[in-house]
């Protein structure tokens, strides 16, 4: 299980298509949460109160998006090259299998939610600290993960 792990994580670490991903989706964080936070301070000039947290989650769905592409099409290179069939007839389980697969995916989709904080990050720059307590703000994260493991 440990062997097969490292060998897909490290065809994860040379995919293209994993990188090009990361920078997409940081990209596209940031320019949301940038736009997100000013928006909400014009919020804040008509009178409503609006906290950081309002704004930062709210390209989260978007993560699934993402995490099914990626999914989609790091596995689907696998599956459609015949290596599934050599690994089984090298002595591995499909168990073993299945599961270190699991694993690579929710790597990647672990790093594809860090990239998105990093670029939600920027619009915190705009509209200041978070209101809510870290435990709060803990908890999204969590939850998020946990839909990234759904999503594999």
């Amino acid at each position: 299980m440990r062997k097969l792990y490292r060998a897909e994580c490290h065809r994860l670490l040379h995919s293209r298509l994993f990188y090009i991903l990361c920078a997409a989706f940081l990209l596209i964080s940031a320019v949301g949460g940038y736009s997100c936070a000013g928006d909400a301070l014009e919020s804040v000039k008509n009178g409503d109160t609006v906290v950081m947290e309002d704004f930062f989650y709210i390209l989260a769905p978007y993560l699934g998006v993402f995490c099914a592409a990626f999914v989609a099409l790091f596995l689907g290179d696998e599956f459609a090259n015949g290596t599934v069939r050599n690994k089984l007839i090298g002595g591995y389980g499909r168990g073993e299998l299945y599961l270190s697969y699991f694993a690579v995916c929710f790597t990647g989709c672990a790093a594809l939610s860090c990239c998105w904080l990093l670029g939600s990050l920027a619009g915190r720059f705009r509209f200041g600290p978070f209101a809510y307590g870290v435990s709060a703000n803990l908890a999204y994260l969590l939850a998020i993960l946990a839909c990234a493991a759904v999503w594999c």
